[in-house]
C-alpha cells in the first residue's frame, strides 16, 4: 500500500501536505507560486532553498515530492552555516 501511495501523482497541495505528514514532516507545508512551488514553516525559515520549479503538481509523485524536500534539507543543512551546530 505504501508503495503504491508514493507512485500516486497528486491532484492537490492537501495529498502532499498530507504525505509528509505521514511520513513525520510536521509543521511543513507546501505551497504554490508562478511555476514554483515553496515548502514552507517555521522551522525552515531560515534556509537559502525551499523552492521547487515546477509548473505542475503532478509533475511529481507523492513519493518524489518527499525525496524533494529531503534534498532541500540535507542541501539546507550543509549549505547554510547558521543552521550548523557548534562544536564544543
Amino acid at each position: 500500500m505504501a508503495d503504491l501511495l508514493s507512485s500516486t501523482r497528486p491532484k492537490r497541495i492537501s495529498q502532499v501536505n498530507a504525505f509528509l505528514r505521514e511520513h513525520g514532516i510536521k509543521g511543513i507545508e507546501l505551497r504554490r507560486g508562478s511555476f514554483y512551488f515553496e515548502f514552507w514553516g517555521a522551522s525552515i525559515m531560515g534556509w537559502l532553498n525551499r523552492v521547487v520549479m515546477l509548473d505542475r503538481l503532478g509533475a511529481l509523485t507523492l513519493g518524489e515530492w518527499l525525496e524533494k524536500y529531503r534534498e532541500l534539507e540535507k542541501q539546507n543543512r550543509s549549505a547554510n552555516p547558521l543552521g550548523r551546530r557548534r562544536r564544543s
